[in-house]
C-alpha cells in the first residue's frame, strides 16, 4: 500500500469518531477545538481521508468517553480491500440520520420496559412490520 492510499480501517475509524461524536451531541467544531485542530481536519478524519494516529485516537476516545477499542468493534480486518461490511453500511447509515440519532437517544433513556416494547412495536406496525 502506498503512503496516499487509504486502508478500510481508516474509513471505519472515521465513521465510528462521526457516531460517537454525533450520538453525544457534540459538533465538529467542539471535537476539534478539545484536539486542538480545525473542523476540517474533524472531517478529514471521519471521513476517512486521514488517518488518525493512536495518540490521536486515544485523545479522541478520552474526549468521547468510550475505550479505543470502541472505534474498532465490528470491524472485520479478513474483508477484501474496498468491500464494506453490512454493518459498517448500516453503522454510517445511522451517523447519516440526525433523526435516526435522536430517537435512539431518546428510546435508551426510556427506564420502562413495556413503553420501550409498545414503542417498538408502533414503530414495526409503521414500517413493514418486521423487526430487524
Amino acid at each position: 500500500m502506498s503512503p496516499k492510499t487509504h486502508s478500510p480501517v481508516d474509513g471505519y475509524i472515521g465513521s465510528r469518531v462521526r457516531l460517537r461524536r454525533i450520538l453525544i451531541g457534540m459538533s465538529q467544531k467542539n471535537l476539534g477545538d478539545e484536539l486542538g485542530i480545525t473542523f476540517q481536519q474533524v472531517q478529514k478524519y471521519e471521513k476517512g481521508k486521514n488517518r488518525v494516529s493512536c495518540s490521536r485516537l486515544h485523545q479522541i476516545s478520552k474526549i468521547l468517553y468510550v475505550s479505543p477499542r470502541f472505534f474498532f468493534e465490528g470491524y472485520k480486518d479478513t474483508e477484501p480491500t474496498g468491500v464494506r461490511d453490512e454493518y459498517v453500511i448500516f453503522m454510517d447509515k445511522l451517523a447519516q440520520s440526525r433523526q435516526v440519532l435522536r430517537l435512539v437517544k431518546a428510546f435508551e433513556n426510556i427506564e420502562n420496559q413495556s413503553v420501550k416494547d409498545a414503542i417498538l412495536k408502533l414503530v414495526e406496525s409503521a414500517s413493514d412490520g418486521s423487526p430487524c
